[in-house]
């Protein structure tokens, strides 16, 4: 028996391989990510069925570089110059992220996304936060996808020591969260997109 992500190989690049049926992050309820269920053909960022906007890297996400762990695998953020590691997506309603990995694994992680709320960051110049502090200068938010568990959000604006403020139960893995195969093979292997969301944040104890 050849082991899970092994047999990935086999799938069309799009192909929802894990909680398929989650209307948000499937909108057309075909089980493919990519547009159509012909898969991904070209472009994996083009021909997705979610119009994903990525999330600006200063230069090409290296692979193998995770350091604890292993290299190109579920902990390994991956690129390939043109297509994008990491996204973000929001219709008003939900706020959906994709990560694209080096490959799969049924382990549970975290995976954090930090979100500055209110365009104030650093330390010095007009826009600078005035509750950045050391080691934050100046992220208000932090979603994390717990896997097999959910997504929680904490509260991170002016520390390093998170306030949760929804925990993953409110968020259940299983109707937050899909994993899909991806177009590209990034280590000479299948690359994977793990998809979740919450519903947009109006909470007192966070602005958004």
């Amino acid at each position: 028996m050849l082991p899970f992500s092994e047999s990935l190989r086999a799938q069309t690049p799009g192909m929802i391989y894990e909680n398929p049926g989650i209307t948000v992050l499937d909108p057309n309820g075909d089980g493919y990510v990519s547009a159509t269920v012909n898969g991904f053909i070209s472009d994996d960022d083009a021909e997705s069925e979610i119009d994903y906007v990525s999330i600006a890297f200063k230069e090409t996400e290296p692979t193998s570089d995770p350091g604890p762990g292993p290299n190109c695998s579920f902990n390994d953020i991956v690129d390939t110059g043109s297509e994008e590691p990491i996204f973000v997506n929001f219709d008003g309603t939900y706020l959906r992220f994709r990560f694209r990995l080096g490959n799969t694994s049924p382990n549970s992680k975290g995976y954090s996304i930090f979100i500055d709320s209110d365009q104030k960051f650093g330390f010095t110049g007009t826009n600078k936060d005035p509750n950045a502090v050391a080691g934050n200068p100046g992220f208000e938010i932090e979603v994390v996808l717990m896997t097999n568990f959910g997504v929680a959000v904490y509260n991170v604006d002016g520390t390093t020591t998170p306030v949760q403020v929804v925990g993953y139960a409110t968020n259940p893995y299983t109707s937050h969260c899909q994993k899909s195969v991806a177009l590209t093979t990034n280590c000479g292997n299948i690359d994977v997109f793990y998809d979740f969301f919450i519903p947009f944040l109006k909470s007192p104890a966070i602005s958004v």
